[in-house]
């Protein structure tokens, strides 16, 4: 850290950019003083730009008296001084990737004006400006940079800062935490990887929106989508189930009653017929995609991440025909996973209730008995032989005794 620190202050002494103090006053959530100062320089410099580059594009009014660009001219020594700047922006932007001080462009606007800007600025006999080119709404009142490791969030008519603890991740997204300066209550980010294509961004906008929908105390709440950031907020849950579970296996079963047992199995249940009712299928039922929030007075369980779910006539269901999620049925590697169906859904369900009834990922080691058969029924090879709907494994559970559950 202290040879990164070396290196945020050399640049800041060569850079030798002035800033304005009420830009520089943006940045106070910074830590690093020298970064800081950069951030508020750069800042600065794209205002100065933005506004030499709108001030250069010439208007003409229309029949309707609607302004229309005409484009515009550039001139060479104001092209050459604002590509400095901004090669000096990723210059350190690639050198600080990876570490702790990471940063992004978090003003739309003027990420969208780089972009356009690095296809028509050049360095030498000045720059054409095309007429798509919009004039830039210049920023005075908000940050335009962000450590990548950070959110910024209203408060008072402010944009206050926020530090992210990555508590997760996956192929499709990373998983942060933070504490609401509004609200003083812990919230989840979940932040779309940068490499998705299309599809796969539509497909992390789809599980936001099918979550958005849904209204029930056994489903984890959303709250906002950020589609210039590709992320969203949820409720923090306080652990899975598997770790739940995992803390009453071996000497430790027996302080977890059935009765205590049979309960979440069945918040779970009501929570996956309510799914079911409106036409869905999760597909990627587990240990961790089922999580437990910690009241003083009850326990909740709740139902998440519906990145593999299946939706009728939508073209965005994942086709891909590799097994996915930890409990699935492996004849889903014959059949393909496009044409999972409750039967499949039932299989998962059934893994699932039997590990929080014994704590056991496998029944390997299972006496033969009242849990034995359950298993044995709801993972049939026999799809036509398990149980055919979520309230007929809710029925199966509710007739283990705890005298079933000595012979486990």
């Amino acid at each position: 850290m202290a040879q990164i620190d070396s290196y945020i202050r050399r640049v800041n002494k060569e850079c030798n950019l002035t800033h304005l103090e009420d830009i520089y006053d943006l940045y106070e959530f910074i830590p690093n003083e020298d970064l800081r100062t950069l951030f508020a320089a750069f800042h600065t410099q794209l205002n100065y730009w933005f506004s030499v580059i709108n001030s250069d594009i010439r208007y003409q009014f229309d029949e309707d008296g609607n302004k229309v660009s005409q484009g515009g001219y550039f001139h060479a020594g104001d092209s050459r001084a604002y590509l400095s700047v901004i090669e000096q922006i990723d210059q350190l932007r690639s050198k600080l990737k990876g570490t702790a001080y990471a940063f992004k462009i978090c003003d739309s606007n003027y990420d969208a004006a780089i972009k356009h800007t690095r296809r028509f600025v050049v360095k030498s006999g000045g720059s054409t400006i095309p007429e798509d080119f919009a004039e830039v709404e210049i920023a005075d009142l908000a940050p335009v940079f962000q450590l990548a490791n950070g959110i910024s969030i209203k408060q008072n008519n402010q944009v206050v800062y926020t530090d992210l603890v990555q508590v997760g991740k996956g192929s499709y997204a990373k998983v942060f935490r933070y504490t609401d300066p509004n609200y003083d209550i812990p919230i989840v980010l979940k932040r779309a990887n940068p490499d998705l294509d299309d599809k796969e961004l539509a497909r992390f906008k789809q599980e936001f929106d099918v979550l958005k929908s849904l209204r029930s105390p056994y489903v984890i709440d959303v709250f906002s989508y950020n589609s210039e950031a590709n992320e969203y907020t949820m409720e923090l849950m306080d652990e899975t189930i598997c770790d739940y579970i995992g803390r009453y296996i071996g000497p430790n079963k027996n302080q977890l009653t059935l009765q205590k047992r049979k309960a979440i199995i069945a918040q779970i249940c009501r929570g996956l017929e309510y799914i079911h009712s409106k036409k869905l299928l999760h597909r990627d039922i587990s240990l961790t995609n089922v999580f437990i929030k910690h009241y003083e007075d009850v326990d909740v369980i709740k139902i998440g991440d519906f990145g593999l779910v299946k939706m009728p006539d939508s073209n965005l269901t994942s086709l891909q025909s590799e097994l996915k999620g930890s409990l699935n049925d492996p004849d889903l590697i014959n059949v393909g996973f496009s044409n999972y169906e409750m039967c499949h859904e039932i299989f998962a369900l059934t893994r699932l209730c039997t590990f929080i009834l014994t704590g056991m990922a496998t029944v390997q080691t299972l006496n033969d008995g009242a849990i034995k058969r359950f298993w044995s029924k709801g993972t049939s090879p026999n799809r036509a032989e398990r149980f055919k709907s979520v309230s007929e494994i809710m029925s199966a559970v509710q007739k283990i005794t705890d005298e079933d559950m000595l012979v486990i």
